[in-house]
């Protein structure tokens, strides 16, 4: 019996060219779909990254959960076959060895071959999202919203901030609804709570979002050496792009947004590392007149909203900003 066996594998892609992937992160199994021809001809036999986690590895690892069922049909229909040759040949030969033996003489009909279905890798339908990278030319679709390129890796965050915010404004809109749907199933307290618990997600995941796009801003206008949380800290990361280009926060917002941003921004870190329970350092740092130490705040959809007004107007700005000119010498 051979070592190995070389069984084909038939790779379809969807109407519009491409085919499925899914992260092997089993904490994030993003589904997405790449271009067929920059698969073959940048992926396979390299790594590529995840666009939503940026995980990273080898070309092989990326099936989906439907691809794998195929491939495992295919292989046990193939290996079926092989057993069937396997058995067959050895039968046929204890046969010729025992038709003189006079003690033992063995008979074998053989069956029927299994049939043989190497079903093709079909792909899900398209999907209306599709993104080209401008460092690499990579054509990939994805439903939701792509960090990196999956080829090159670049960052893609300055491309993404648009359809977070559009889409943070959504969940809020929403969450009268969602309240709505809690009390089907808990008392009006319990979807309180949980309506409150959205609220503060929604919070940390909009700060998060921003300090995401002003690194990958940062980093596409020329800016190094940014340090680590430095964009969560308004006044620090209003200064970065100050230096690198001229642009203030302040010149789309004023000072009123910016103290507002940082107000929201400080009452997120509250929330995140004192579960929301008010501090003098706090206090100092935001001037909040709302709330006296060992109160908790309180995130409401109207503050998410400016909130996310004054971060729309200062992404334009960013977005519009190029780096200073160089001195002559």
């Amino acid at each position: 019996m051979n070592d190995s066996y070389q069984m084909p594998i038939q790779i379809e892609s969807d109407e519009n060219g491409f085919i499925d992937r899914e992260c092997p992160n089993e904490n994030c199994l993003f589904t997405f779909k790449i271009d067929l021809h920059d698969w073959e001809d940048k992926v396979v036999g390299h790594h590529m990254r995840c666009p939503r986690c940026g995980l990273v590895a080898p070309h092989d690892k990326w099936w989906t959960q439907g691809q794998l069922a195929v491939l495992n049909a295919n292989i046990r229909s193939f290996a079926l076959g092989l057993v069937h040759d396997e058995l067959n040949s050895t039968f046929r030969q204890l046969e010729r060895q025992t038709r003189r033996n006079k003690y033992v003489r063995v008979s074998y009909k053989p069956s029927s071959r299994p049939l043989y279905a190497n079903l093709p890798i079909s792909q899900t339908d398209a999907w209306e999202t599709e993104i080209t990278c401008d460092e690499c030319g990579t054509r990939f679709s994805i439903i939701g919203n792509a960090y990196f390129c999956p080829c090159c890796g670049k960052d893609l965050s300055t491309n993404a901030i648009q359809d977070s915010l559009t889409s943070y404004r959504r969940r809020i809109d929403d969450l009268q609804k969602v309240h709505d749907i809690f009390k089907q199933d808990f008392s009006s307290e319990e979807a309180e709570k949980q309506v409150e618990s959205i609220r503060e997600d929604t919070l940390g995941s909009i700060v998060g979002t921003f300090e995401s796009f002003c690194k990958a801003r940062y980093a596409e206008l020329g800016g190094t050496n940014a340090k680590r949380g430095v964009f969560q800290r308004l006044r620090d990361g209003d200064n970065l792009f100050d230096e690198l280009t001229g642009f203030r926060y302040e010149h789309r917002i004023g000072d009123d947004g910016l103290g507002f941003m940082n107000l929201m921004f400080n009452r997120r870190h509250l929330i995140t590392h004192s579960n929301g329970i008010v501090d003098e350092q706090y206090l100092r740092k935001t001037g909040d007149t709302l709330y006296a130490a060992g109160q908790r705040v309180i995130v409401r959809n109207a503050d998410l909203l400016k909130l996310l007004d004054f971060i729309q107007e200062v992404v334009n700005g960013l977005l519009d900003a190029k780096p200073k000119e160089s001195p002559t010498t």
